[in-house]
């Protein structure tokens, strides 16, 4: 709150490629399973104000025979020495603010957790939020990565056909770990980790208690799926939505919803990329994914399910969402 000088009334002013994937079919579990990637199952369950300043209303003084204008909302005996207190910090209530969009990347979902709430991403970040974030990208490139990530000169997607032109709300895919990191930062966000704070470890990767990308996808009462216990082939998309199975938009699937409302995509298109990796020594420490890719098999496609892979690894059908901490 700030305090402004005598005033009788205040008003507020608010003045590119992928890959044709048509032809590709869905991988056999066998697949997952290659010196690559290492996949490992749970076994427990498998609006935008820009500055909202309040400024005093020019005083106009009526002609003399003209009746004083006293208003419901203009006090007409405030005397001279009285302050008005104004409140100049918080946005004219018609103004709808989106508290967990920050500075950029997709509206956010919130998440009320007895650990803490946060928001998740509605849907994953797709090519026409990555692009928006590599034309901000100093002319130095990359920025503020952690040491683990200090090898990463390159923050563009490992596709020599990106971007995708018509292609623009597709998920990105093809980004490792240390770009899905640097993305999020720039947003004002965080890779998805531990309500609270930080990763997740890998052990609690699948705990609504301490998982952020899990309670969003699960629950407090660890579904299964995303949009309930038993398993839909038409919901999401993994292998057996679509022939050949192919990326889609993002948030197009409405039956792909997660444990919130209006959340999409928690289950199939691209796995995701969490904060939660066995060590943070360089590019060759293993990180998670979750939630499986559209060349996924049902089990892969729950909520629990966590793949491995190296910080610097990079797959067609991997992308990311971002969190932010309230």
């Amino acid at each position: 709150m700030k305090r402004a000088a005598p005033i009788f009334a205040v008003v507020a002013l608010l003045d590119g490629c992928f890959p044709d994937f048509s032809g590709l079919t869905g991988a056999s579990p066998d697949d997952a399973s290659n010196e690559d990637v290492r996949l490992s199952l749970d076994a427990d369950a498998a609006a935008d104000c820009t500055s909202c300043d309040a400024v005093a209303e020019p005083t106009i003084d009526a002609p003399p025979d003209a009746p004083p204008d006293v208003s419901a909302d203009t006090p007409a005996d405030v005397p001279a020495d009285v302050f008005v207190d104004v409140f100049v910090d918080e946005p004219s209530p018609d103004v709808r603010i989106d508290p967990c969009r920050r500075d950029g990347g997709t509206p956010g979902i919130r998440i009320t957790s007895s650990s803490g709430d946060f928001c998740i991403d509605k849907t994953e970040v797709s090519n026409a939020d990555y692009a928006k974030f590599l034309l901000a990208l100093p002319a130095g490139g990359p920025t503020d990565q952690p040491p683990s990530c200090s090898w990463n000169s390159k923050l563009a997607p490992n596709d020599p056909n990106w971007p995708p032109l018509g292609l623009d709300n597709l998920p990105v895919a093809n980004v490792d770990w240390c770009d899905a990191y640097a993305y999020c930062k720039w947003a004002g966000k965080r890779l998805c980790g531990r309500i609270g704070g930080g990763p997740v470890a890998d052990s609690r990767a699948a705990d609504p208690a301490e998982s952020q990308w899990y309670l969003a996808c699960a629950g407090p009462n660890s579904s299964m799926y995303p949009y309930g216990g038993t398993y839909d082939p038409g919901a999401c998309n993994g292998v057996e939505n679509m022939s050949p199975p192919q990326l889609r938009d993002v948030g197009r699937m409405s039956t792909c919803e997660g444990h919130a409302p209006g959340l999409f995509d928690m289950s199939g298109n691209v796995y995701e990329w969490i904060d939660s990796c066995e060590t943070n020594i360089g590019s060759n420490d293993y990180c998670r994914m979750m939630g499986g890719g559209y060349t996924s098999p049902p089990y892969e496609l729950a909520c629990s399910y966590r793949a491995t892979n190296t910080r610097d690894h990079f797959l067609p059908n991997a992308g990311f969402r971002c969190c932010t901490d309230l």
